[in-house]
């Protein structure tokens, strides 16, 4: 009968470990909707960029067709930027267009986006929803 070595399973675990994360919380649910110019942004995505802590952290959530996200992340401090275009075509002159963007460039960038969320369990309803403009 085959015996194992520790040698053999320490490295294993170690590996093991690293995709599990160790017991890192993995963050609280939430979810929001976005509106442009008071009306659903039916495509694109919402961002979530720390603040604190020693690490940068990002997540990122597609809205569906009602303007609505859901996303993981842990509590603390976000600034929360929204990025969408209209689609263009991959074929002729379209696909060389410059994109026409859904939304104020303001609110797609995370060093000049007034958008700021606090995720945290006790959010009250609407915490996540944000109003951004075209232009």
């Amino acid at each position: 009968m085959k015996q194992f070595s520790g040698c053999g399973i320490s490295p294993l675990l170690l590996v093991l470990c690293a995709l599990v994360g160790c017991g890192n919380d993995p963050g609280l649910t939430m979810t929001g909707k976005v509106t442009v110019d008071g009306s659903p942004l039916t495509q694109g995505e919402v961002t979530y960029h720390s603040t604190g802590g020693d690490t940068a952290l990002v997540r990122t959530a597609a809205l569906d067709a009602e303007g609505q996200y859901t996303m993981v992340a842990p509590a603390g401090n976000y600034k929360v930027t929204v990025f969408a275009e209209e689609p263009r075509s991959s074929e002729g002159a379209d696909a060389y267009a410059l994109p026409n963007y859904l939304v104020a460039a303001p609110f797609r960038d995370p060093d000049t986006t007034p958008l700021t969320a606090e995720v945290k369990p006790d959010a009250a309803d609407g915490a996540y929803d944000f109003e951004v403009t075209k232009n």
